[in-house]
């Protein structure tokens, strides 16, 4: 089989050690034999390539396989587990329906299921503000509480793990265009959740972290803060979310963050124009003491 596969991306991105580290373990050899992904095309791609050393599902990946005068395209998302010096990628091919099986078993808790599937509808809108094309997005970063996951070890002793469940929905750009998402489950346990809380994330946007809300997160909590602050020192308020896809905390457009906007913008608009009404007054009055100047100037020319 013979692969190829464009080199176009980022000019000559820079990448710190740790992930150059970590993309030097990757077996490069076996995706471009297998897929035809060549690593120069993931290094040209700077959030591919940040997403693969981290762990996190991928965006898309263009690969291109010939077998004879068979050409097959498509994309493909990637993830890669590091254990010790080596890493393993997985390749995920794109499912056109949602699959909610986990190792070949169906979802069973159906609340969970409810949340992972609940959306809204986005829309994007060009410069002169028309519509340019509607999608949806997923609510939720996870289904809100862990399930339990029971394998067997290599001895054949049944262990039990509490896990939480994400959905790797579709992402659409600015444009529109889809550009990430296998539409299937994904997860990870609430003991790696709590430890990354721990040891890599303790804050976010200068908000430290209590136990309480760390608890909260690694149960797949979603949890609205009310004083994150951006670089230049604006506080901000958002509604965050652990993801097994992404495998960090994500700001999430939950229905209790759309209502928390919307009642935020009406009140924007009904306060609005009270100032312009403060306005109009202050005009008028100024405008009568001018006319009582001029009738003041009147009468001393008279006398």
């Amino acid at each position: 089989m013979e692969q190829t596969q464009e080199i176009t991306g980022d000019k000559n991105p820079v990448y710190p050690k740790f992930i150059e580290d970590r993309l030097n373990m990757i077996p490069w050899e076996e995706l471009e034999a297998g897929y035809g992904i060549k690593k120069e095309y993931i290094m040209s791609h700077e959030q591919i390539a940040r997403q693969l050393a981290n762990g996190q599902v991928t965006d898309y990946v263009k690969c291109y396989a010939r077998n004879g005068n068979l050409v097959v395209m498509g994309p493909m998302a990637l993830q890669a587990t590091f254990r010790g010096d080596k890493a393993e990628v997985r390749h995920f091919t794109v499912n056109p329906n949602p699959d909610m099986n986990i190792y070949g078993e169906a979802l069973k808790n159906n609340r969970i299921a409810e949340r992972l599937m609940d959306t809204y509808e986005s829309t994007v809108k060009d410069d002169e503000g028309n519509v340019v094309c509607k999608y949806r997005s997923h609510s939720y970063a996870n289904g809100g509480s862990p399930i339990t996951l029971t394998r067997k070890d290599a001895d054949g002793n049944e262990v039990k793990t509490k896990c939480l469940v994400s959905f790797d929905g579709y992402v659409h750009n600015k444009n529109g265009e889809i550009f990430r998402g296998t539409q299937r489950l994904f997860i990870t346990s609430c003991d790696e959740v709590r430890s990354y809380l721990d040891k890599v994330v303790p804050s976010m946007y200068g908000h430290e972290f209590t136990p309480e809300q760390k608890d909260a997160l690694a149960e797949g909590k979603d949890l609205y803060i009310e004083d994150f602050k951006t670089k230049d020192g604006k506080t901000f308020d958002a509604v965050i979310q652990y993801s097994a896809v992404s495998r960090q905390i994500v700001k999430v457009n939950t229905p209790y963050w759309r209502e928390t906007v919307r009642k935020r913008l009406e009140a924007n608009k009904t306060s609005a124009p009270a100032p312009q009404k403060e306005e109009k007054k202050e005009e008028k009055k100024e405008d009568k003491q001018e006319g009582r100047k001029k009738e003041s100037t009147r009468k001393v020319h008279r006398a």
